[in-house]
């Protein structure tokens, strides 16, 4: 139910968000996921502020998006 909810609102949270989001329904689990993802080098312990920095910009961008609707 959820995430039928989240995703009738899909074209306002992406643009809340200012991204393109992977809506993934995957009716035969329990759980739904949506995504947005790029790619990292994990054994690149050089990017690794880089990343961390990534994951808290379009974190916080995609939670603002998801608490307004």
């Amino acid at each position: 139910e959820l995430f039928h909810e989240f995703y009738s609102e899909k074209d306002k949270i992406e643009a809340k968000a200012g991204v393109k989001l992977d809506w993934r329904e995957l009716p035969e689990r329990k759980a739904s996921r949506i995504l947005y993802e790029t790619n990292v080098d994990f054994k690149d312990k050089d990017s690794w502020n880089k990343q961390f920095d990534w994951i808290m910009e379009y974190g916080v961008k995609i939670a603002k998006a998801f608490k307004s609707i």
